[in-house]
């Protein structure tokens, strides 16, 4: 790890419960144009994690989602330490991994056609 940088982690997320569904929810400005958002738990189901040991994750850069996978911009079930990776990716490598997912989706869409 870089000794010279200090990422933040899990541990500097702070969450709030959202009035509507009771899910708990942070989000964090990553420093460098790129901003987590994190939730889980909530009453009315349809996140990816319990908002307890695992969480729903998003990424967005410039106010546009990063796509997390070749079909979608969210991933679910991650635990605090997966988190944290993907945190350090973002802060690590900035544009550079935002361009990178970018690419995977733009090529898993062109293998199967659709864009044409």
């Amino acid at each position: 790890m870089d000794t010279q940088n200090t990422y933040k982690t899990f541990k500097d997320l702070n969450f709030e419960t959202r009035d509507w569904d009771n899910a708990q929810c942070g989000r964090l400005d990553l420093g460098n144009d790129i901003i987590i958002s994190v939730v889980g738990g909530g009453d009315m189901g349809g996140l990816y994690g319990d908002g307890v040991d695992n969480w729903e994750i998003a990424f967005f850069h410039d106010g546009d989602f990063v796509p997390l996978s070749a079909f979608d911009d969210v991933l679910g079930w991650q635990t605090p330490n997966d988190i944290s990776r993907h945190m350090m990716d973002a802060q690590k490598n900035g544009v550079a991994w935002v361009n990178a997912l970018k690419a995977i989706r733009a090529n898993s869409r062109e293998e199967l056609g659709l864009d044409k």
